[in-house]
């Protein structure tokens, strides 16, 4: 005898459960008119919020190589608040970012600070050790460097640091401005 199947059907779907349809009722079309306005505004309110920002670059190199996770903070001369920040690759150079996403910063008066961490293995721990760069460079208060953006692409050119307390600036279109505060 051969085998047979137990139930005989005219197709495979009719075996399937059926499928609820859905209609949209009053209700369901308002929610999605309200979500899609809601929306609209939002990214239309975030848009205007915006100004300009200029993108800004530079490089790092710690005794005659560059340096890798080196951090340039910028912070807003006034209130010393980072805004910004650039963190070198493996050629020792930096984009900076504002506020974690937007490239560039802002037209502004900046203070920048510089961290130089070499990072450590303890024991089964990746940690990052002392920083390398001077407290001079490394503290808001402290630091001499100061930019001013104004307009356009500014890059910082080459910041030398080296294991004896001393910093070499190789310019290239960068508006350093050296201060005392």
């Amino acid at each position: 005898m051969a085998w047979q199947p137990l139930f005989r059907t005219s197709s495979p779907m009719s075996m399937a459960a059926p499928r609820p349809t859905r209609r949209w009722n009053l209700h369901s079309l308002a929610a999605l008119v309200v979500i899609v306005l809601f929306t609209a505004l939002i990214l239309l309110g975030a848009s205007k919020g915006m100004t300009a920002r200029y993108p800004v670059t530079g490089s790092i190199v710690f005794d005659g190589r560059p340096v890798t996770g080196a951090v340039a903070t910028f912070h807003e001369r006034q209130s010393l608040a980072p805004v910004a920040r650039g963190t070198t690759d493996a050629t020792g150079r930096f984009r900076v970012i504002s506020r974690g996403i937007w490239p560039g910063i802002e037209p502004g008066d900046y203070f920048v600070t510089i961290s130089i961490q070499k990072p450590e293995i303890r024991g089964e721990d990746y940690v990052f050790g002392a920083d390398l760069a001077s407290k001079q460079f490394s503290d808001v208060r402290q630091t001499p460097l100061r930019v001013q953006v104004t307009s356009g692409a500014i890059d910082l050119g080459r910041l030398e640091f080296a294991s004896q307390p001393s910093l070499s600036i190789e310019r290239s279109s960068g508006q350093w401005l050296m201060s005392d505060q």
